[in-house]
């Protein structure tokens, strides 16, 4: 099974697996609260249901989330480069995987490799400007399909966008606001 159709599967679920985790959560009591595990389960099938849709709409321009990441995170440098382990840093992913994600985006002819003058082993990455068309043109495929979240309204995705605000806050990570 590939990548898309288990995405594909997982938007289109035949029955909500909910009512059941919180049957097994009552009939087997287990620890921790009912609403808790509901809630951990629809933030996980929230997050497949949009995830399957920001996957849909960026396909067709031969990029995926984790592509689309790394050209954002160039696109946003004023100098449009950077040094492979930043953007494994930014991105919370092994080096290996960079160098994958780097190696599709080069053959797409999205970004370049350079070498730095000052430590020849240092690698840095370029944004081209296929690659910032193609940026573009997914953040615009995106929006298309109001991000995935389109189902909500304003104020919904306002309100759901404050809880989360407050549950990310724990994590440590600065610039979290509202």
């Amino acid at each position: 099974m590939t990548q898309g159709s288990r995405s594909a599967r997982a938007s289109t679920l035949k029955t909500d697996p909910l009512p059941r985790v919180a049957e097994v959560w009552t009939e087997y009591e287990l620890p921790g609260s009912v609403e808790q595990v509901a809630l951990l389960t629809s933030l996980e099938r929230a997050n497949r249901i949009v995830g399957a849709a920001l996957d849909a709409a960026i396909r067709p321009l031969g990029l995926s989330r984790a592509r689309f990441e790394v050209l954002l995170r160039l696109y946003d440098e004023p100098s449009g480069l950077l040094r492979l382990g930043k953007i494994g840093e930014a991105l919370l992913v092994h080096p290996t995987s960079v160098t994958s994600l780097v190696d599709r985006l080069e053959k797409a002819g999205y970004v370049r490799r350079q070498l730095t003058a000052e430590d020849r082993r240092a690698v840095l990455v370029e944004i081209t400007d296929t690659g910032r068309r193609a940026l573009l043109a997914a953040a615009e495929a995106f929006a298309a399909i109001d991000y995935g979240v389109g189902a909500l309204t304003a104020a919904e995705s306002t309100q759901l966008r404050r809880g989360l605000v407050k549950l990310m806050a724990g994590d440590g990570a600065e610039g979290v606001e509202e």
